[in-house]
């Protein structure tokens, strides 16, 4: 029996070996040809010449987006919004794609400087308002993240993240404004009601009253973040069913576009955090 259990285990072993092996094999195969067919004649790969190389295509990339952007708008300015629709399927681009361009080419027009970022750190810095991207261009300092300088060191995910912390910051600035604003008023009311001789409402019945009112925001919010990514899926499964569509792609079709898939997760993963922690926030009185 122990011969036998010996004989299988060795068995197991040699199969897994050949498992990896053959994994080996496919990968250096798929190398060989990725080099064949994107170095140079007589090139050899280097990661520091990829990496230069890389930042060459990110400024055309950003350049380019910046020009047709330019275009985009010159139509959608001068033709009818059926003529214009047409020339952005004429141009094989989607109506998020155009409309990215047209957003970063009416914020940064035909900036070098900024274009030197790259069209992902531009599509990114879309979101700024028109006082922060006056500051940019300027090459002052703009709250959150810094000069241009300072953009051009971060990757594309910090400058992400360093958005939306600004964006999270002047949203609780805004939040506590409210709540002074709020509070005043509510203070006025009590009094009046007092001077009235009515009992002014509990903290309780005027927070189950404003819960009232955001839940439908809230299912609203939800729902309508539903209904896009279902849209999404539909598109993505529509895009495998073109004829004569084949994986290279359609792996770059969603490569492209692969960016915002991130950032949906990291939303989402923070909606989930919230929605699990969500208590009621301590207020100084």
């Amino acid at each position: 029996m122990g011969r036998k259990n010996l004989e299988n285990t060795t068995t197991e072993e040699t199969q897994v070996m050949d498992l990896v092996s053959q994994s080996a094999e496919a990968k250096e195969k798929r190398k060989q040809e990725i080099n064949t067919r994107f170095l140079e004649s007589g090139e050899h790969y280097s990661l520091n010449a990829c990496l230069e190389k890389a930042r060459i295509y990110q400024d055309q990339m950003a350049s380019g987006m910046l020009g047709l952007g330019a275009q985009l708008l010159l139509l959608k300015a001068n033709e009818v919004h059926g003529n214009f629709l047409a020339a952005v399927e004429e141009l094989g681009l989607s109506v998020r794609s155009a409309n990215y361009a047209m957003a970063a080419a009416d914020k940064f027009g035909n900036s070098p400087t900024l274009a030197n970022l790259g069209s992902s750190k531009l599509k990114a810095l879309t979101v700024l308002d028109d006082d922060s991207v006056a500051q940019l261009k300027d090459d002052e300092e703009v709250s959150g993240l810094g000069t241009i300088d300072d953009i051009s060191k971060m990757t594309v995910r910090e400058l992400r993240a360093a958005l939306r912390k600004e964006k999270q910051e002047r949203q609780d600035e805004r939040i506590a404004l409210e709540e002074v604003v709020k509070k005043k008023e509510n203070t006025i009311s009590a009094l009046e009601m007092q001077a009235a001789g009515k009992q002014p409402p509990t903290k309780e019945q005027v927070a189950e009253q404003r819960l009232d009112e955001m839940r439908k925001s809230l299912v609203g919010a939800l729902s309508v973040a539903k209904d896009n990514l279902t849209s999404a899926r539909i598109l993505i499964a529509n895009a495998q069913e073109i004829d004569g569509v084949t994986v290279e792609q359609l792996d770059k079709w969603i490569e492209n576009s692969g960016w915002i898939a991130a950032e949906l997760d990291d939303t989402y993963q923070e909606l989930v955090q919230d929605m699990e922690n969500i208590r009621p926030a301590s207020h100084e009185e």
